[in-house]
């Protein structure tokens, strides 16, 4: 174990050392390409139309801060279509505060007239790309969402359509990258695996110290390992994902989606090990079998959230997605885990019921930890409503990760000293035999079946 416990920390160091070793890497800009298609709908589209006469696309979005920030867009017509006779489009943009007036209007021609500026947009011959339609925009007071749109209202396309590729690029003043809600999120996620990388070390230790005065560690240990695990994996994964953003605008989207899920993941764990310890497990070992229960519930719960981080991912350029859960999935969210937190306390009054003064008073306090770590999300959830979208981000996902961090870290510390879970549970119960080839008894277990009988 202690080996083991080296090799982690060893890699957690080249990990972060890599990572660091690449902040200086240049920086190019925010890149997003996909197509557009006006006219008759096509089946091979996804993207939702916001008109009902197909001639006005949402494109992009991006959080300028203060200063001059750039952008610019090129187009390819796909093979097999026919440019118009006016060969340009008109390509819009919003400012945030127009933006919600624009997507309420229904006529192509209203909508546009909302922007803050409209350009012409050329395009080239079948199959090659256009010009580049380059802009600049410049703010004072505070930084805004700007958002970028295509329309072709006022050309004719006589029942015909029209389908093409498009490139965007959008830079900061400094020529960053990062949607001005997302800066400074690399350095963050960087401390963050440095720090968790150090307490992982700590934590290995703490286990083996167990380890050598209980014989081994019970399965709520490797519980809380495996969720540790988790959350250490989807940090580092995030964590490259962020640094490949910085270097070529589009970052690794399967590195960031698998992040997403280790770390949803990593909450299930942790929510189903306080619900199993709420309902008794370590607590009263006759309770053991009913963990099936939990085991099942734990499965649902994990399916339902890794389904719906996955499908939130594939809304990421929404206009209305400003943090990783926005919208229908943050809500459904929200619902679970507030089922959970009913399921937690119905379980642990319960236990209550049947155990002794010290393991009332052990409950008492272990609810109240359990209902802050599941009230968390909610609220994160509801307050972040009130704050400007770009602020709603990084206020998101710092609150998640301090909540995760945090809780796991009392955890290990309820698991692993001598307090007075340690006493209440089979944990004191050490692994080690003795002279007589019998485990030592675990003091107070005696207590609780005798009020049981």
């Amino acid at each position: 174990m202690l080996n083991a416990g080296r090799q982690v920390s060893v890699l957690g160091c080249a990990v972060c050392a890599l990572v660091l070793s690449l902040q200086s890497s240049p920086v190019e800009c925010k890149v997003q390409r996909g197509s557009i298609h006006f006219g008759k709908p096509s089946s091979s589209d996804n993207r939702l139309l916001l008109s009902d006469n197909h001639q006005w696309q949402f494109v992009s979005k991006f959080g300028y801060a203060i200063g001059e920030g750039h952008y610019r867009m090129r187009t390819r017509l796909r093979e097999g279509f026919q440019r118009p006779e006016a060969p340009y489009l008109d390509f819009h943009v919003f400012l945030d505060e127009q933006w919600g007036d624009a997507e309420a209007l229904s006529s192509c021609s209203l909508k546009s007239a909302k922007a803050k500026r409209t350009q012409p947009l050329y395009l080239g011959e079948a199959g090659e790309w256009s010009a580049w339609a380059v802009g600049t925009l410049v703010q004072k007071m505070r930084p805004h969402i700007w958002y970028f749109a295509e329309s072709d209202c006022n050309q004719d396309l006589g029942g015909s359509s029209l389908s093409f590729d498009y490139e965007i690029q959008l830079t900061q003043v400094d020529d960053s990258e990062f949607s001005v809600e997302m800066r400074g999120m690399l350095t963050w996620n960087f401390l963050a695996l440095v720090g968790l990388s150090a307490f992982i070390a700590c934590y290995w230790v703490r286990c083996c110290s167990f380890v050598e005065s209980a014989g081994g560690l019970h399965q709520v240990i490797w519980a809380l390992t495996a969720a540790i695990s988790l959350q250490f994996v989807a940090q580092v994964l995030h964590t490259l994902h962020l640094w490949r953003y910085q270097v070529d605008g589009t970052g690794m989207q399967t590195l960031d989606l698998m992040s997403e899920v280790l770390f949803m993941l990593s909450q299930v764990v942790q929510t189903t090990l306080l619900i199993a310890i709420g309902m008794g497990y370590t607590l009263f070992p006759s309770r053991d079998g009913r963990m099936i229960i939990v085991k099942c519930i734990a499965l649902l719960s994990l399916v339902i959230h890794a389904a719906l981080v996955s499908f939130g991912k594939l809304q990421d350029e929404s206009a209305c997605k400003f943090h990783e859960n926005e919208g229908a999935v943050g809500w459904v969210l929200m619902t679970v885990r507030l089922l959970l937190l009913s399921w937690f306390l119905f379980a642990t009054q319960a236990s209550q019921q049947q155990g002794g003064p010290q393991l009332h008073d052990f409950l008492h306090r272990f609810r109240l930890a359990g209902v802050i770590y599941f009230l968390a999300y909610p609220l994160l959830f509801v307050v972040v409503q009130a704050f400007a979208p770009y602020l709603q981000h990084p206020i998101m996902q710092v609150g998640l990760l301090v909540m995760q961090t945090a809780s796991v870290m009392w955890l290990a510390k309820l698991f692993l000293s001598r307090g007075t879970y340690f006493k209440v549970s089979v944990l004191s119960s050490s692994l080690l035999p003795k002279a007589g080839g019998r485990p030592n008894s675990r003091p107070g277990q005696r207590l609780i079946f005798d009020k049981q009988s």
